[in-house]
């Protein structure tokens, strides 16, 4: 059972709770703040393993004491999560299997940064074109998909803010990107994208080789998700209904929104 709140609350009776799961084998990633279970962590709640509950068994790791975040089971509007302290935390996780080139994939970031310049979620190379990164950057702190070159930028400021933030990359060589936050949408057509393999992925910074001092992620992050596909609307809804049920962030979400007063059931 998960601590409260939990979305099984807002579930009318006889149905059945959609998560995550429900993507079946298109789900890549799923680090969940919310299950103290997936958490490796020592006497002092550092966490030197976020397991993965999708069937890939992509789990993030820290080796190094001193890098490791802090697990809480209030990290944010009391819902657990692993708070980064914007320094030399962060977990790697393995690429292979994740999309590369021109193929379609969803980035997943629900998290509250304090700091204005940070790397959520990424894999791939900081070279031109050949990143996926859910970050924040200077401009506005505000949410942006980054490849290192031609990035979407939203311009809503996520630092100080708690944000659930989709950002699906559209399969082929200028691929449409989207970007979701709190069930709002912003698009662009990026140039010529080709993520390379064998790459480390990150969560707390930018990934690539050499990890930069100065945009590691300071604050909170409750949950990441990787799909190997774009999602349909009806998809998108009930993922962020489920993340917003699942971190107390369902008054976040715009007027309208199908999973505004309540989960989203199967």
């Amino acid at each position: 059972m998960y601590p409260f709140p939990s979305p099984t609350m807002m579930v009318a009776s006889g149905a059945s709770l959609w998560t995550p799961a429900q993507f079946g084998t298109d789900l890549l990633l799923w680090l969940d703040g919310r299950d103290p279970a997936t958490m490796v962590r020592d006497a002092n709640s550092a966490v030197s393993q976020w397991s993965d509950k999708s069937a890939s068994a992509r789990h993030a790791a820290q080796a190094t004491g001193g890098a490791r975040p802090i697990y809480s089971a209030s990290a944010r509007n009391s819902t657990g999560g692993l708070i980064f302290d914007g320094s030399d935390d962060v977990l790697t996780f393995s690429t292979a299997g994740l999309p590369v080139d021109s193929a379609a994939s969803t980035m997943v970031v629900v998290g509250r940064p304090t700091n204005n310049t940070a790397g959520g979620i990424g894999y791939g190379q900081r070279s031109n074109n050949q990143m996926r990164c859910v970050q924040e950057i200077n401009r506005g702190s505000s949410v942006q998909y980054g490849t290192w070159a031609s990035d979407l930028d939203n311009g809503i400021t996520w630092s100080g803010f708690d944000r659930i933030v989709i950002a699906e990359q559209a399969q082929g060589s200028n691929p449409l990107v989207s970007v979701t936050q709190n069930g709002a949408t912003s698009q662009k057509s990026l140039t010529t994208t080709s993520t390379p393999s064998g790459s480390t992925g990150t969560v707390g910074n930018w990934p690539g080789s050499g990890i930069i001092s100065g945009t590691y992620w300071g604050g909170v992050i409750q949950s990441c998700l990787i799909l190997n596909r774009i999602l349909t609307q009806d998809e998108r809804d009930k993922l962020t209904g489920y993340l917003a049920w699942s971190f107390n962030l369902a008054a976040s979400l715009p007027a309208g929104h199908p999973y505004k007063s309540a989960a989203p059931t199967i």
